[in-house]
Parts: C-alpha cells; sequence; structure tokens
C-alpha cells in the first residue's frame, strides 16, 4: 500500500537521454529533420527560411511578404486558401524574425498528401495583391501608434537601439513613413530573390515511414536560394540613462541590459544559473526585493537573449514613475549583492531544482524535442549541450557564480531606457 505520509523519492538526473532527430539531405540540398514519436495521428511540418530582416533592403519588406504569403495567389483567394486547410482540419501559421521566417503546419497525418503539396504550392506561387496589402498596411500603422502610447513597448525599443543602433537589424523600429513606403512590387522582389534562403524542414509527430517517403517528395520540388549575408557592425552606446517620457503617463517601463556572451562560451551554462537566481523565476531575488519587499511592481524578470548573431540580457518590469528611479536603485543592488555575498546553500539548491525540474517538463512531447533540437541546430551545438547544462547546473558552487557575477554584474556596463517618465 502507499504510504501517503511520505514524500516520493526525489532524484535529479544527470543526463537527459533525448529522443535523437535524424537528419538527412534532400536532392536539391535542403536539409530534412525528423522525430517520429507519438500516440496521436497528428504531426507538425515546419519550414525554416534563414532570412528574416537581415535580409531585407527596405525596412518592413520582410514583415509584409511573411505576413501575406497565404493571401493569395493568380488563382485563389486567401479566403479561398484558408477553406481548404480548414476543410482538412489543418492549422498554419507565418511567423516573421529578425534571422528567421518559420511556415509551420499542423495537420492530421491521413491529411498530409492533400495539405502539403497544397500549402507549398501557396508559399511559392504568393501574388501579393494590392488591395490586401494595403489593409494589412493600415492594420500596420495602427499598431505602431498604439505601441508609441506603450511604455512597455518604448521601453523594449529603445533598449534594443541602444544596444545595437538604430541601423542594425536588431535595433531597427519599423516607422509609419516606411510602412507607408511598402509596395507590392517590394515583396514580390523579396519573396523570388531573399525570403526562400537556405530552407529546412522539421517534422514531428507520429508518421510511417511512407509517409516519410512522401514528405521528403513533396520538399525536393521546393525552391532554396542561395544567399550571401549581409555584415552589419554592432554600435552599442556607452552606458547611459535614456529617458523616454510618455505625455500623462502614470507608469514608467524600465530596461535595463548589456551584451551577453553565445551559448559557446564556457561560463554559459553558470550565466543561465546566475540569471535564475537574479530574475529568472517567480522566486527570483528581483521578485523577493521588488515585488515583495518594496511593492514597487506587479512582476520583474530577467532573461538573457540568444539571437543567431548576438545575445543580451535584459532586466525589465514596469512600475509607478515616482518610484522608477528608487526601482533601478534596487536592480543594482541585488546586482551588487551577487557580486560580493556568495548565495547561500538552501537559496540555490532550490533554484537548480526549479531549472532541472522546467527543463525535463519541457521535452515531454515530440514537438517539444523537435523545439529542443532546433535550439542546438541552430547554435551549431549537438546534444551534449543538455547533458552539459544538467551537470553544470548539478554541480555549480556559489563560488562559481560570484566569480560569474563579477564580471557580468558591473554597474557602468548596464544601459538604463525608462520610458514614461520619472
Amino acid at each position: 500500500m502507499l504510504d501517503r505520509t511520505a514524500a516520493p523519492e526525489f532524484h535529479i538526473p544527470t543526463r537527459t537521454d533525448l529522443k535523437h532527430v535524424t537528419s538527412s539531405t534532400l536532392r536539391n540540398g535542403i536539409q530534412f529533420h525528423e522525430l517520429v514519436l507519438g500516440d496521436q495521428e497528428v504531426c507538425r511540418i515546419e519550414l525554416v527560411l534563414q532570412s528574416g530582416s537581415w535580409l531585407e533592403e527596405k525596412e518592413g519588406v520582410s514583415y509584409f511578404t511573411t505576413k501575406m504569403l497565404l493571401e493569395g495567389t493568380e488563382k485563389l483567394s486567401g479566403r479561398q486558401i484558408a477553406d481548404k486547410l480548414d476543410y482538412y482540419g489543418a492549422y498554419w501559421e507565418v511567423t516573421s524574425g529578425m534571422d528567421f521566417v518559420t511556415l509551420t503546419v499542423y495537420s492530421l497525418t491521413k491529411y498530409l498528401q492533400e495539405v502539403v503539396p497544397f500549402f507549398l504550392s501557396v508559399v511559392v506561387d504568393a501574388s501579393f495583391p494590392e488591395k490586401e496589402l494595403e489593409t494589412l498596411k493600415k492594420v500596420r500603422i495602427q499598431q505602431i501608434r498604439v505601441n508609441k502610447q506603450k511604455t512597455s513597448a518604448l521601453a523594449s525599443s529603445g533598449l534594443r537601439h541602444l544596444l545595437f543602433g538604430r541601423n542594425h537589424p536588431y535595433g531597427k523600429e519599423l516607422s509609419e513613413e516606411e510602412v507607408g513606403k511598402v509596395t507590392s512590387a517590394d515583396l514580390k522582389e523579396y519573396h523570388k530573390n531573399r525570403l526562400l534562403r537556405r530552407a529546412e524542414v522539421f517534422v514531428s509527430g507520429k508518421l510511417s515511414g511512407e509517409e516519410l517517403s512522401k514528405l521528403k517528395g513533396f520538399f525536393e520540388d521546393f525552391p532554396s536560394r542561395a544567399v550571401s549575408l549581409p555584415n552589419y557592425p554592432v554600435v552599442t552606446a556607452p552606458a547611459v540613462r535614456e529617458i523616454l517620457p510618455v505625455d500623462e503617463s502614470v507608469q514608467a517601463s524600465l530596461r535595463l541590459g548589456k551584451m551577453a556572451h553565445d551559448k559557446h562560451h564556457p561560463d554559459h551554462y553558470h550565466l543561465m544559473l546566475l540569471n535564475e537566481v537574479f530574475g529568472g523565476y517567480f522566486g527570483s531575488r528581483l521578485m523577493k526585493n521588488i515585488r515583495e519587499d518594496k511593492g514597487y511592481t506587479y512582476g520583474i524578470y530577467s532573461s538573457l537573449s540568444y539571437l543567431q548573431h548576438a545575445a543580451f540580457w535584459v532586466v525589465g518590469t514596469d512600475v509607478k514613475r515616482e518610484v522608477a528611479i528608487a526601482s533601478i536603485d534596487e536592480i543594482l543592488k541585488e546586482m551588487k549583492r551577487l557580486r560580493t555575498e556568495p548565495i547561500p546553500f538552501e537559496e540555490l539548491e532550490t533554484v537548480k531544482n526549479y531549472m532541472i525540474g522546467s527543463f525535463l517538463s519541457s521535452i515531454s512531447t515530440s514537438f517539444s524535442l523537435m523545439d529542443k533540437f532546433r535550439s542546438i541546430h541552430f547554435a551549431g551545438l549537438d546534444y551534449e549541450h543538455y547533458n552539459r547544462l544538467l551537470t553544470s547546473i548539478r554541480t555549480a558552487t556559489s563560488e562559481d557564480l560570484l566569480r560569474v557575477a563579477n564580471d557580468s554584474f558591473k554597474e557602468e556596463d548596464w544601459l538604463q531606457v525608462v520610458a514614461g517618465g520619472i
């Protein structure tokens, strides 16, 4: 009989033993990655294009090209495209980023032969009709106007301006004027010559060998471009506190940030652990100080953001403008504590257990396992990355984090943005 008075045995794994993705190269050079796993007759097909705003020559072209891929071809309207995908119970989404454009289709396995070729033909034959473009431009302009009044949006874009410079793809911000200049001809040129750069396919779910073979056949005729990436120098501003006023705002959004090491750096895993202690989860030091003790905010976080060509650290929160500077002072105080005082054993163990538990809960499905693979694949890492992560979390000491904190938490390295006023 189960003894409910005794806690279950607690075990921290030393290795991940993830089911590995199988990769191959199709005859047209496209890399095809497959993970067959699961009990449900459903699968996810992701077509990842290494383009995004990094490759655009005119502001906003990548965004609008991506958003309009399923808005019509010469023979089909956007409504007809949507109706056909709905008929088969397929769900699709298109995301446009700075480094990648990802086209995703969720489909019942039995309808792959109907859904995937149709979806790919629509992407290749997209016509970018003028009427739909004008509607989308109006929506985007309205979003820009709304964001100009949102302190959180202003603070985030302001920090990226300072970190990368306004002419860098990671630091740019689309304006109303630039939206107005985008034409259908611009989208067609980007679609033809740049969008389909270095396509890769990621398939996960329950599929048979025959179904996988058919999928590969569908993608062997998909065009993939070999386009050179332009080089953009990073122009990081000197340490500064920038105030971005918003009329009549009673709130101030704070963003503090600095450039960070990439995932190949030997201190990467210790940085992840240090970030968790600092502000990475609900029980972090920033939460306890600024939310629970001071009552300045409902929430505050810190995170390490990894892009394809850069990494940066950011602290963010929303507070009343009257306590904006006091909140920044408390953030800097917590940095100083981590530089000068070893983290107590109990606190460090709590964070370690939380991180390992979060990792284990994030690898429960074929889709999440494929996400983990994509993360290491585009970073140029292998599956040992996750074993090194577990080992580093388990064996890290307070002295390790004290050393890393002294390198990372120098106040003079952190840029500060206050949107809304003080």
